[in-house]
């Protein structure tokens, strides 16, 4: 288990409520993209 996700079980209230984080590999790099559910 990474950190990102030690945080986000131990975190008191959810931090990411309306957002989703996701990491897509693409010509071997890695992209971060946050989407904002609105």
């Amino acid at each position: 288990m990474d950190s990102l996700a030690l945080e986000t079980v131990t975190a008191p209230e959810p931090v990411t409520v309306e957002r989703s984080t996701v990491t897509l590999h693409v010509n071997a790099e890695e992209t971060e993209l946050t989407l904002d559910h609105r």
